[in-house]
Order: structure tokens, then sequence, then C-alpha cells
């Protein structure tokens, strides 16, 4: 929705939004465990969106899909980040640690669901 807003506001970009049906994320679903594979919710859930968009997008014919992922473990996005108050000095450091490690280790986590579900 905001990405549209966005685009909307610029002449250059051409954007459009796609959308699945219950029924889609159903058929798709053995096809995505089987690319990334694994059970786990987490990474099922945010798969199967990616597996259907990347989809459309090659039907299109685009080659190419940038995903803007590390965003999150760059700029801490997710809401465990909210357990980490900045004015004590131990969580100051707990929560750069855990940055890091996630910048670190994206290669193996959600880089690599991104590449198996395009």
């Amino acid at each position: 929705y905001f990405a549209g807003l966005v685009a909307g506001k610029m002449s250059n970009v051409d954007h459009e939004q796609f959308s699945f049906t219950f029924e889609e994320g159903l058929e798709a679903l053995p096809k995505v465990i089987r690319c990334i594979e694994t059970v786990d919710p987490a990474m099922v859930r945010s798969g199967v969106p990616l597996y259907i968009l990347s989809g459309k997008i090659a039907r299109k014919g685009f080659k190419v899909l940038l995903c803007g992922e590390g965003a999150d473990e760059t700029f801490a996005g997710y809401r465990l980040f909210e357990k980490f108050h900045p004015s004590l000095a131990r969580d100051c450091d707990e929560f750069e640690a855990e940055l890091e490690r996630r910048l670190r280790n994206i290669d193996t986590s959600e880089l690599q669901r991104v590449d198996r579900c395009t």
C-alpha cells in the first residue's frame, strides 16, 4: 500500500500491485516447502507470497528482482528490537551485537529464503 502512495508521487515510476487468493497460497505451499527445504512456519509464511510474486513477475518477462532484504537487519526493523532500551549501556551493547549477528548471518537466513523462492 505504502509503495503505491510513494510511486504515485513520482512520474518516472511504473507501479503495479499484485495480490493472490487463499487457494493460490495453498497451491504454492508444497512448492515453497520443497524450494526452501524447511517447514519452519516463519520461513514458509514469508516464502509463499515471495514465491507467488516472483512467478507473476517472471511471467511479465523480468529476469531480475530487487527485494530489499537486509533493511530490517540494518535498521532494527524487527519487533524483537523493541526490548532494548537505549538508555542502558548493557542494552546498547546487546543491541549492537544482535544487529551485527543478524547481518553476518543474513546469507544463511533471509537471503537463502529469497534465493530459493525466486
